[in-house]
């Protein structure tokens, strides 16, 4: 990375633990509600400190997330 990166410094929580400015996540789940506990901290906090949220999901899945994330609070179009 180089210095005129434009991301944010601040340390973000993930899974626990906090990530430096150097940010790279991968996760291994065993359940989908496990994949929730661990990604929706983490998405909820990017969004609100306004940082853009990319979330790739099978479009077979699309409904399913999208419910999921108006419950837990984040307006989805």
């Amino acid at each position: 990375m180089t210095e005129d990166h434009q991301g944010t410094s601040d340390p973000v929580s993930f899974a626990g633990g906090l990530l430096d400015q150097y940010r790279h996540v991968c996760a291994f789940v065993n359940s989908q509600d496990e994949m929730y506990q661990v990604l929706d901290p983490f998405v909820s906090e990017g969004i609100v400190h306004s940082e853009k949220v990319m979330y790739f999901v099978d479009s077979i899945e699309r409904g399913n997330l999208v419910r999921h994330l108006r419950r837990i609070g984040l307006d989805m179009p």
